[in-house]
């Protein structure tokens, strides 16, 4: 059975509530539990695994300025490619264990030459969203559906006054949503500074649901230059927008730039936040660049000259009910004046892709962190083996699971399709910005591990420490041993109340033998059946959790045995699960990217 991305997203475990757990650990008194909020194991390396050409090569056609991933289906827009009277195209390559080939070529059915086809992409399973900002009067969107390996053309839909003009300038997609933006404000005489539209539908068939301006919008903000979507959230960049952070009217800071969070209820969309840097600058851009993942959000701000001139900054906000707070300011840990670090971000799971695609002769980067909140530690800066000054690695950044998906729009070289060797190969500079993308890897990524799906060495087991049917106590601790598992990889767990609700989530990492230790505390208003579910494996568990004395924590952190003794006598019972839990996994549907967002 098929999952739509806002289906897969429900039942993935995130990261922003991570930071909760940690409190929650805190104020029973738990030690020695700082482990559990470790995202990724250290020291890992990654390695290219797809150098992606399109069919043909011309120069200047930039392929890579617009990348998206599903799963095993990678998409590279190609924005200025001329080839047989087009204007523009759109790669599709899929990968079939480790091997990429690629599938089709798309072209609009109806593009005159000077029109940009392929300037933003959005793919969400077997739909394709292609952005073609200068078509028609106001721009265009193209919408492309996949049947046994071939894509073909379902819908055109065009820009309107109210949707602002450029239409396609950025795209992205999340089931049956699909989000669109318009940065010029429209000729009909209204000055909105741009506007992202959301449309609903499948196939042929689009409704429009919303057209989303900003609370404070002037002429020029370029609202939806980026946009991402994830379920009922939306974040839009408007990089240009003057703020200088004391009210949203004053505007003394040119170009500092502002995001926008958008949420739907039901199908009415309002405006819940309006972001701006902590300390804003004039030609900060902050909104270049915007990704939303749960109740995490990061803004790119590659003007910022904290570190230098343009060195750049990515910031990150979290969401407690309906209120967002800025986290922390992330920084590039080797690059300083004109880096612009944050020109394109993306999230998924606790992991950071964010683009440098300047300031140094390496050809620009991705640097992948990982945290949550406030704290987050750079893993890796990866670009592609043939990367050369100029080449702009970064161009445009796509995570689902993996591979990192990174373009690189200014490569020159003149080879074609996937892995070619040549002669001519990567290292062939004679097509001046042709363009390229490649596919990057964990070094210890596997086929069963690929975002598309997960099966794990051996059977994944949930196993207690108490006896057989203990009941979990409100308020006490909860260690669950996971065993089975391919070794080093992060589990992703989560606990839902009796409606469903995630009320706790967070990762733990395998050791060499492929088992872990799940260490919870039970909030103590909790009570009822709840369900513990290991989110990779779709393995569920349904705990009876009673509310009995408050229970209090040793202070050696939680308890190894059945019971644990508390002070003025009492007994605090911790340990639930009863049964060992041996389920093989379904196949884990493909998780999707958050943000496909593109310049003109």
């Amino acid at each position: 059975m098929t999952e739509t991305r806002s289906d897969v997203r429900r039942r993935r475990a995130g990261t922003a509530r991570s930071a909760a757990l940690v409190a929650a650990l805190a104020l029973l008194g738990v030690t020695g539990l700082s482990g559990a909020t470790a995202l990724a194991t250290s020291g890992r390396t990654y390695t290219q695994q797809a150098y992606l050409k399109a069919a043909s090569v011309g120069t200047n056609d930039w392929h890579g300025q617009a990348v998206d991933l599903d799963g095993d289906i990678a998409v590279v827009g190609a924005p200025t490619y001329s080839g047989s009277g087009t204007a523009g195209k759109v790669t599709v390559y899929v990968r079939d264990d480790s091997t990429w080939a690629l599938e089709a070529t798309l072209t609009a059915s109806d593009t005159p030459a000077n029109d940009v086809f392929g300037t933003s992409v959005a793919i969400d399973g077997d739909t394709l969203a292609v952005g073609n900002p200068r078509a028609g009067t106001s721009g265009q969107v193209y919408v492309f559906t996949r049947s046994d390996e071939v894509w073909t053309e379902r819908a055109i839909i065009a820009g309107t006054v109210d949707d602002g003009r450029l239409f396609g300038t950025s795209v992205d997609l999340d089931g049956g949503t699909l989000v669109v933006g318009g940065i010029w404000d429209g000729s009909g005489g209204t000055t909105i500074g741009g506007a992202i539209t959301v449309l609903t539908g499948a196939d042929a068939t689009w409704t429009r649901q919303a057209v989303l301006t900003s609370s404070n919008g002037d002429a020029n903000d370029q609202l939806g230059t980026w946009v991402a979507i994830d379920g009922d959230t939306i974040v839009g960049g408007a990089y240009l927008e003057d703020g200088d952070g004391t009210d949203p009217e004053n505007d003394g800071a040119t170009s500092a730039g502002a995001a926008y969070v958008f949420v739907r209820t039901g199908t009415t969309w309002t405006q819940q936040a309006y972001l701006k840097a902590p300390s804003p600058d004039a030609s900060d851009n902050f909104g270049n660049g915007v990704a939303v993942d749960g109740d995490t959000v990061l803004v790119g701000a590659p003007g910022d000259d904290d570190q230098g001139g343009g060195a750049g900054a990515v910031h990150v906000f979290t969401r407690t009910g309906t209120t967002w707070t800025h986290r922390t300011t992330l920084y590039a840990s080797d690059i300083g004046t004109n880096g612009n670090f944050g020109s394109r971000v993306a999230l998924q799971d606790g992991t950071a892709a964010v683009a440098r695609q300047s300031g140094a002769s390496d050809g620009g980067g991705v640097y992948l962190l990982v945290g949550a909140g406030a704290t987050w530690t750079e893993e890796a800066i990866v670009r592609g083996d043939n990367a050369a000054a100029g080449d702009q690695n970064g161009t445009d950044v796509a995570l689902d699971g993996q591979p990192v998906l990174v373009g690189a729009y200014r490569e020159d070289s003149a080879a074609t399709g996937v892995d070619p060797v040549g002669p001519p190969g990567p290292d062939d500079d004679s097509v001046t910005s042709a363009g390229a993308a490649y596919a990057i890897v964990s070094s210890d990524w596997t086929p069963t591990s690929a975002g598309g799906s997960v099966e794990p060495t051996a059977a994944v087991s949930l196993l207690a420490l108490g006896g057989p049917e203990t009941p979990a106590v409100a308020g006490g601790a909860l260690r669950v041993p996971v065993t089975g598992g391919d070794p080093g990889i992060d589990i992703l767990w989560r606990v839902r109340d009796a409606e469903g609700d995630v009320v706790l989530e967070g990762p733990v990492t395998l050791a060499s033998d492929g088992s872990g230790l799940i260490d919870i505390v039970l909030p103590s208003t909790l009570t009822g059946t709840v369900e513990l579910e290991l989110v990779a494996w779709d393995v569920v568990r349904t705990l009876e959790v009673r509310s009995l004395v408050p229970t209090r924590i040793p202070a050696g952190g939680a308890p190894s045995g059945d019971r644990a003794p508390m002070d003025g006598g009492g007994a605090a019972v911790v340990i639930v699960l009863g049964l060992v839990l041996a389920i093989t996994p379904a196949p884990r549907a493909r998780r999707r990217n958050d943000v496909s967002s593109r310049p003109v």
